[in-house]
């Protein structure tokens, strides 16, 4: 069953975690956004996303779990430093306070610096891999969840193409009799001799009219859209294509009857198609 395009997987570890956002998108793009601890992995990362998923926006964030791990480290120098430019200028200004070490550690930048106190090996390729691989095992399965949603609601639509084809085949058949009788009253009316105008002629212009060849297209294409509905690669380009084409035989027919009844199951095999296409865009 085709995959959706939209959906969102996860994978928690106990010092990082990945979370993958895949949305609609006509062309593959894959988006990483990582902490700096995760730079060198970032080829390895991007290489393995690329491999795994076919179509879509991807975004991967990986973001470092706050935790006992966390060193603070505090940078005396700097901060000696900055307390005596601070008397300084306190000194200068006839300032009688003393200086706030809050102000201090909110300005000037280092004073206080924070670490993951992490193993490295924690951070190497062959570990992040593993973590990696079950968020895109999580996202996979949301894609099936939500295309199966998709799938379920293109089949329902299909069937109710299906059944404004048969509607159409129909009346078409009561058309041809009414509009073969009325070629030939006025043919009469016109000749005042029905022997003059024959069979041959009429089948003739009868044939200008004829929708059995659309009537099968019709229903060709759209089986083709239940057959592809079964399978698991990607699909949405081709299903997408169908669609065009399924719009286009409508239109044919439309160009050829002007009959209200025709036009209608017509209009409504066009909204319905436009609805399919609309789901497929989400479709992998």
């Amino acid at each position: 069953m085709p995959l959706s395009m939209t959906a969102w997987g996860t994978y928690k570890d106990k010092f990082y975690s990945i979370n993958i956002r895949s949305l609609n998108s006509k062309y593959k793009e894959i988006n990483l956004h990582l902490p700096q601890e995760f730079f060198s992995l970032e080829p390895f990362i991007y290489s393995l996303i690329n491999e795994k998923i076919n179509r879509g926006r991807i975004d991967v964030f990986i973001n470092i779990e706050s935790s006992d791990n966390l060193t603070i480290k505090i940078n005396e120098r700097l901060f000696k430093e900055a307390y005596i430019q601070f008397k300084k200028i306190f000194n200068k200004t006839g300032v009688k306070e003393e200086i706030p070490v809050s102000a201090l550690i909110q300005n000037i930048e280092g004073i206080i610096q924070k670490k993951q106190s992490v193993d490295k090996k924690v951070f190497n390729w062959q570990s992040v891999k593993i973590t990696l691989i079950k968020a895109v095992k999580n996202l996979f399965l949301m894609k099936k969840i939500e295309g199966k949603k998709l799938v379920n609601d293109i089949k329902d639509k299909i069937k109710d193409i299906y059944k404004e084809i048969k509607n159409i085949k129909k009346i078409y058949d009561r058309y041809k009799i009414e509009y073969i009788n009325n070629i030939r009253q006025k043919i009469k009316k016109i000749l005042n001799d029905d022997e003059l105008f024959k069979d041959k002629e009429i089948i003739q212009i009868l044939e200008r009219f004829d929708i059995n060849e659309e009537l099968v297209r019709l229903t060709s294409h759209t089986e083709q859209i239940e057959t592809l509905l079964k399978k698991e690669n990607p699909v949405g380009k081709k299903i997408d294509f169908l669609t065009q084409e399924i719009n286009r035989e409508a239109n044919t027919i439309s160009s050829k009857i002007s009959y209200l009844e025709i036009t209608k199951s017509i209009v409504n095999i066009k909204e319905l198609n436009d609805k399919i296409r609309e789901q497929v865009q989400n479709l992998e």
